[in-house]
């Protein structure tokens, strides 16, 4: 994991990953508010427990992400597609990755041994539910545990998007950029850092971001068509004005070498008013 940033001398400050005797375990909530057509709140939450180790010649990382305690909406699933997900998302629990130095995931190394419990699972899940619906919904995961589609999608999941980079710095043109999640496309939005602020107490340093999107026409375009099609705008709103904002804060704990804490909260507008808004919050426990 790398994060950087430029101080006020424009040098390079560099957090880098060394190798770790000992997993460590954090928490993890993502709560997610919609507010229209009505407000809705939605929350998942588990434990992430992150082990890592480096290959000191080649400068290559080691990850391995077991996730435990999986819930939505802090309660026992409601339904038959709760159910499912549940189960389906417990075949994505342990993730190993083989990251470069820069903080980019450049492989999903245990690939064969998830697609083996898909299999597995996919035969149940047939067996156990049926219904058009249920059926559509299982051979729509089925294209997504493809190699190449589950190798990007897992890349963009909020844990691994916020905690491996949650604030990265192109040293070359100074072009300071935020990471965040696109709510509706399932894309991601760069945010340019428009404040900033950097403290240090005892060991802890803790770095307070501020962005604007930076999105381009056609991705602003595609979640007004996505907004239109769930019916949460008129058609003869169009063209109305799409803008994002986000605020990131990094805690990092120097003595140790350790990530703390991250928490990121992202909000989506439409001419002023707040459609979406999210909050993911990662925790060292």
């Amino acid at each position: 994991m790398r994060l950087s940033f430029l101080n006020e001398e424009k040098q390079s400050y560099n957090i880098v990953s060394t190798h770790w005797e000992e997993p460590i375990v954090y928490s993890v909530n993502i709560k997610e508010k919609l507010f229209i057509p009505h407000k809705q709140i939605n929350t998942i939450s588990y434990k992430a427990i992150v082990n890592c180790t480096k290959d000191e010649e080649q400068s290559i990382f080691y990850y391995r992400i077991e996730k435990k305690g999986l819930k939505i909406n802090n309660k026992k699933p409601q339904n038959v597609f709760d159910h499912i997900n549940i189960r389906i998302a417990s075949i994505l629990n342990v993730l190993e990755f083989k990251m470069g130095y820069l903080g980019n995931i450049d492989q999903l190394l245990n690939f064969a041994e998830i697609q083996k419990k898909w299999i597995i699972e996919r035969k149940k899940l047939i067996k156990e539910y049926q219904g058009d619906s249920i059926d559509k919904y299982i051979r729509l995961i089925n294209k997504s545990m493809e190699e190449e589609v589950l190798f990007l999608k897992l890349k963009k999941d909020p844990f691994l998007i916020n905690y491996f980079n949650p604030y990265i710095t192109n040293i070359q043109d100074e072009a300071r950029t935020i990471t965040a999640w696109d709510f509706f496309l399932g894309n991601t939005i760069f945010f340019k850092i428009i404040k900033e602020k950097q403290t240090l107490e005892n060991s802890l340093i803790n770095m307070v971001h501020k962005g604007e999107d930076i999105m381009s026409f056609e991705q602003k375009k595609s979640i007004i068509s996505a907004l239109l099609k769930k019916k949460w705008l008129e058609d003869n709103n169009q063209d109305k004005k799409v803008e994002a904002a986000v605020e990131n804060e990094v805690v990092y704990n120097q003595e140790i070498e350790k990530i703390q804490q991250v928490s990121t909260k992202h909000s989506l507008f439409v001419d002023s008013q707040k459609i979406k808004s999210s909050l993911i919050t990662i925790k060292k426990e």
